[in-house]
């Protein structure tokens, strides 16, 4: 992996890295990786997967039809809810 070495850096700006770092529990090394890849747009970040939108219902199922749903799909994998 490929080094940088940042020199002459003001007393107060490591101060406030190293703050950083510690209130993120990183190492000074980490905290400034993550404050590059955040400025530069995430370059190095996957986008988190997209999710399927929630099933909608047209009305609240009751514990009967619920019950009878299970049971129906252990019957077709030939199954039982009492095994």
């Amino acid at each position: 992996m490929p080094d940088i070495l940042i020199r002459n850096i003001p007393p107060a700006l490591h101060a406030r890295l190293k703050y950083a770092a510690a209130s993120h529990r990183r190492s000074v090394t980490q905290e400034t990786i993550a404050i590059i890849d955040e400025k530069l747009g995430g370059i190095a970040a996957a986008p988190p997967p997209r999710l399927p939108e929630p099933i909608k219902l047209r009305r609240p199922t009751t514990m009967e039809e619920t019950l009878r749903f299970i049971d129906d799909g252990l019957e077709r994998r030939g199954q039982s809810h009492n095994s």
